[in-house]
């Protein structure tokens, strides 16, 4: 299978049985109280490999035998078992931007047309609905329906909460930061056990807390400069992945786009920096579900991966 995670993980990372350990030896942010926090341990469960050339944007499970991904033109499905990957739907007019686990399946939002596509259970795809907007921005499903960024056609964006995804959409107040024009193509939703987050994947990667509903809890900021001194310029170049809900903090993936480099920003329940660690691999982390976090990870050819995550007390 080529170069190993093992191997891939070099850079300052203490690492055991294909774990990553978030937190053992970094600096903190935060506070004085950062070095009784929690070490965050991520291990490897098992992994998927994709065809060679497919773009993972994204990916969540459809039940417990398969995972949905999708990339900048294709919607795929790959077998828990490893037996099988299908191409769902690709063609160039394809642009999802986000999506999430429904009571039927899993749904996705493309940005080109502002359409909803639908993955059943049994793996068959199809549009499901056309949405009232120019261009959706970012998409993710709740407990309580759909969040929603559009754009009308005077440019205006709105955040939009479609309740079980069929009602009449009701708009919600975006955050400051979204408002800023030069962040709209930026800004992503991702979902959380208590509703979702709304986040700017550029500098200074600012992310705030939502409902279900839609309704703004909390907002936080991870740095605007690298911890590593001298590397300034580097952050116009930097990514972030969606944050994610770990029950006792919040986890931030930023990812350098010239290189595998990558920074693990671990916030407090009150959205302040305690924990930041680089490594060099070329992954990323998608989303959350239950104990487990679903990746991408590129070595000789694509793969999505699942790992096991849990808390450590030092």
């Amino acid at each position: 299978m080529g170069i190993s995670l093992l191997q891939k993980l070099v850079y300052n990372v203490p690492i055991v049985a294909m774990s990553l350990v978030v937190g053992c030896g970094t600096h903190s942010e935060g506070g004085t109280n950062a070095g009784l926090y929690p070490e965050l341990i991520l291990t490897q469960h098992r992994s998927f490999q994709l065809a060679s050339g497919e773009n993972v944007l994204g990916a969540v499970p459809l039940g417990r035998d398969a995972v949905v991904y999708w990339g900048s033109n294709a919607i795929g499905l790959v077998a828990v078992s490893g037996s099988h990957t299908d191409v769902l739907c690709r063609h160039g007019n394809l642009g999802i931007v986000g999506g999430g686990v429904a009571a039927d399946g899993v749904v996705l939002f493309d940005s080109i047309d502002a359409s909803v596509f639908l993955v059943s259970s049994s793996g068959k795809c199809r549009k499901l609905r056309s949405l009232p907007a120019e261009t959706l921005t970012a998409g993710v499903t709740t407990d309580s329906g759909w969040l929603i960024i559009d754009r009308l056609r005077n440019g205006k964006p709105r955040l939009v909460f479609y309740r079980n995804g069929r009602e009449q959409p009701v708009s919600r107040d975006l955050p400051g930061f979204a408002l800023d024009s030069t962040q709209l193509s930026w800004l992503y939703l991702s979902r959380s056990p208590n509703g979702a987050f709304i986040g700017t994947r550029q500098a200074p990667f600012s992310w705030a807390s939502l409902s279900p509903e839609g309704n703004a809890i909390s907002v936080s900021y991870t740095q605007e400069k690298p911890s590593v001194p001298g590397v300034v310029e580097y952050m116009p170049f930097w990514y972030s992945l969606p944050v994610l809900d770990l029950d006792q903090g919040y986890l931030q993936v930023l990812a350098d786009l010239r290189s595998d480099r990558r920074r693990f920003v671990i916030f407090d329940k009150a959205g302040m920096i305690l924990r930041m660690r680089d490594v060099v691999a070329p992954m990323g982390i998608f989303s959350r579900h239950g104990q487990e976090l679903l990746g991408m990870r590129m070595l000789n050819a694509p793969e999505i991966v699942e790992y096991r995550w849990r808390w450590h007390q030092p």
